[in-house]
């Protein structure tokens, strides 16, 4: 998924759950800003104080020139393809090839149980965005379901295909070959299949309605998993944002379930009126590039369209209005190793801060606690 689902579409399940304008940024910032935090490494401060900082995120450059396999395994696998152990709770799949219990499902037990172990989190400094990179984790399970955070043929595809939108024409990848950037789309299936590079956005784009491929070994994932390799987003995003937002009515109750298998069943869900604002919108904006669906959201949202929803702030992602110089007083320059800011009392509780805080919590959390009680050694 993309800015206008980690951002704005989040911004309005918060909204619809009972936050504030305010609190409803923060949730909505922190989702669509582990997308954007592609830097990592130590802040120096000219008192001497220090801070660490991660990245959740590897730049276009990054992916394509710069692999590695142990780096990968620190973001893509906590942050964006969490691992699904096969759709089947703890203790099951242990007989199961790692590679493929590594594959993201959607709304899996690992999620679920990454869920509740968010929800105990209220009241902490970094409730709000440790809520809001959960609920990007979250949301990126219906999005990469069928595909891993990991190098591996399990992610290699064949025979791509997608009804284009406005003529109902079946298209297949052969006719994109020829783009420079689909080039890149098919090498990347052949030497370097990590994630779902293979299958170029599609996963992420909520107006495609039907899109289809295969994989390239042939395999069947099993029962349960059709929209692994037949899709309908639309469809798909509507039920991801049902979670979400159960997920944030959860969190703002201050309520814990005690059992993962039915802990959304007692939770009132998005109704038929607000589910159809989403389908319009999901449908309605279209176009491959997010800014332009980004757009439109803030438009929509703007114009008082969507009943019991705020005006939405604009979101930075740098600049003299980003968090990191809210945070800071400049941008750090990644090229400058020994570069030295200025300290204010006021970065302890800067959101720049705190979304690195909850970062490093989230990312220990997932790697060395959640999936090794499936069985999981990511790293």
């Amino acid at each position: 998924m993309q800015k206008d689902f980690h951002y704005d579409v989040v911004y309005v399940l918060a909204q619809w759950a009972g936050y504030s304008a305010v609190e409803s940024d923060t949730i909505a910032h922190s989702s669509q800003y582990v997308d954007d935090a592609i830097h990592s490494g130590v802040v120096k401060f000219t008192n001497g104080a220090m801070f660490s900082r991660v990245s959740s995120a590897h730049s276009a450059f990054d992916l394509c020139h710069n692999i590695n396999e142990i780096e990968d395994q620190f973001v893509w696998v906590p942050f964006h393809f969490l691992p699904g152990n096969l759709g089947l709770p703890a203790g099951q799949a242990a007989e199961q090839d790692m590679t493929d219990r590594l594959i993201c499902y959607p709304n899996s037990y690992v999620g679920r149980e990454m869920i509740l172990e968010c929800l105990k989190q209220k009241g902490s400094r970094t409730e709000l965005h440790r809520l809001g990179i959960t609920l990007h984790i979250y949301a990126d399970s219906w999005a990469h379901q069928g595909f891993s955070g990991i190098i591996s043929k399990k992610n290699q595809i064949k025979n791509l295909q997608y009804k284009e939108s406005g003529t109902g024409i079946i298209k297949t990848v052969d006719e994109f070959i020829l783009k420079a950037e689909d080039k890149t789309h098919a090498w990347i299936n052949k030497y370097l299949p990590l994630g779902h590079g293979a299958v170029f956005t599609y996963p992420d784009l909520p107006y495609v309605s039907e899109w289809s491929f295969e994989y390239e070994d042939g395999r069947n994932p099993g029962a349960g998993t059709e929209n692994f390799m037949k899709r309908n987003n639309i469809e798909i995003f509507i039920d991801a944002a049902n979670h979400i937002y159960k997920t944030l009515c959860l969190f703002k109750q201050g309520t814990i379930p005690e059992d993962i298998e039915t802990m959304f069943d007692t939770t009132i869900g998005l109704s038929a009126e607000q589910e159809q604002i989403l389908r319009k919108t999901f449908t309605n904006f279209t176009g491959h590039e997010t800014e332009v669906r980004h757009t439109d959201w803030q438009r929509e949202i703007n114009s008082h369209s969507i009943p019991g929803v705020d005006e939405i702030p604009e979101y930075y992602k740098q600049g003299e209005k980003s968090w990191e110089y809210l945070a800071l007083g400049t941008e750090l320059d990644v090229h400058q190793l020994e570069q030295t800011v200025e300290y204010s009392d006021a970065f302890l509780l800067s959101d720049w801060k705190l979304f690195h805080d909850a970062l490093q919590i989230h990312r220990t959390y997932i790697l060395n606690e959640l999936l090794p009680k499936y069985g999981i050694c990511a790293v």
